[in-house]
């Protein structure tokens, strides 16, 4: 008797560890048969719904912005106000005089991102570009990890040339002059596509409080071409 209940015990141990929620995560299908993928769906949708976030090339450099909108009650961190400019946490990170990221979605995973590329040789915006990629990607395609719960634009004048690029839960890296993410930007990307060309700092910095839907708290971070400053 003793033996069986010993067996019995090792059985139920075994189910409960095989369980999605011991620890790891269960493989997801990774397309259903109508060609999409829940996984990179759920984790889109999830980043979408922060406070929107705007990337623009003027022709001097790169302004990345963000809005910050108190969620539930809760206050915003003491350090940010109008356009903070020392930047101590939130979603945006520089990460050198010509290279910086904004970021919607969760703020670990933005953090995490800040974190990794900060480890790296980056000469480059090119290399700055296949480091961060390669990251996402990864992420998106291995079943025993979670994707990144965020999109990121990344600003660059690294090579002397002012560049912007989004990188998304599903691994796609795209380059734009202008662009938005996060809750009710889908017309403001529209607009943006249709009718921004790069111009002076003054005008960037016009359009990006528009983006943001003239924010009261906001931050903002301009990487410029030349002379590292």
């Amino acid at each position: 008797m003793s033996t069986r209940r010993s067996r019995g015990a090792k059985a139920r141990k075994r189910g409960r560890d095989d369980r999605p929620s011991a620890g790891r995560f269960a493989p997801a299908p990774h397309f259903t048969p109508d060609g999409n993928v829940p996984r990179i769906q759920a984790a889109e949708a999830a980043a979408e719904r922060g406070a929107p976030i705007v990337g623009l090339v003027f022709d001097e450099g790169v302004l990345l912005g963000a809005r910050y909108d108190p969620m539930g009650g809760e206050p915003l961190p003491a350090f940010l106000g109008r356009n903070t400019s020392d930047l101590r946490g939130g979603k945006i990170l520089r990460l050198g005089p010509r290279l910086a990221l904004v970021g919607v979605g969760l703020m670990g995973d933005i953090a995490a991102v800040g974190r990794h590329l900060r480890g790296q040789n980056l000469p480059s915006t090119q290399a700055a570009v296949d480091c961060l990629g390669a990251l996402f990607w990864e992420r998106t395609v291995r079943d025993d990890t979670r994707i990144l719960g965020t999109f990121l634009l990344l600003g660059s004048t690294l090579d002397d040339d002012p560049r912007l690029f989004q990188f998304s839960p599903s691994g796609s890296v795209h380059e734009y002059v202008a662009w938005a993410r996060g809750r009710g930007t889908a017309p403001v990307r529209r607009r943006l596509s249709e009718g921004y060309r790069p111009g002076s700092q003054a005008e960037a910095e016009k359009v990006a409080l528009e983006a943001l839907n003239q924010p009261t708290t906001y931050e903002w971070v301009i990487v410029k071409r030349g002379p590292a400053r």
